[in-house]
């Protein structure tokens, strides 16, 4: 479901519930520390936590890091750096202070991942959780 603007793809359900963003980054996507440009967050959310799950570690010759953030950003807001090199798993995001607040727009998610030896393997999720301001207390 979208917002109901025009011209906007951001999610926005009218429900008060947790909402997610969930994309997959694979080695092939981009080269080095490209950006990607991903899914939108609506005007309002407020962002709850960014997860990584590795699902397949990159092969790349001696490192891989991977960095998720907002565009117009430093494009690593939601996860600095996170290590895909090494074993699957599950890597929590630290939120930094540009995603700690209500979005003022809607707002482009990118993600990018800097890597030395081109890979050859690799891939791995990233989910977003936010909340929408829909909470009846408008204007408060």
């Amino acid at each position: 479901m979208t917002t109901g603007i025009p011209g906007t793809t951001a999610r926005k359900m009218t429900g008060q519930l947790v909402h997610y963003l969930r994309f997959k980054v694979a080695f092939g996507d981009a080269a080095t520390a490209v950006a990607l440009l991903k899914q939108t967050l609506p005007l309002g959310a407020i962002i709850l936590r960014a997860s990584l799950v590795k699902t397949t570690a990159w092969n790349s010759a001696t490192s891989a890091a991977l960095s998720v953030g907002l565009v117009g950003g430093t494009g690593a807001e939601l996860i600095s750096a996170a290590d895909v090199k090494t074993a699957t798993g599950l890597v929590a995001g630290t939120l930094s202070a540009g995603a700690l607040a209500p979005l003022t727009a809607d707002t482009q998610v990118q993600a990018s991942v800097a890597f030395v030896g081109a890979p050859t393997a690799g891939a791995a999720y990233v989910v977003i959780e936010y909340v929408n301001d829909n909470d009846l207390n408008v204007g408060q």
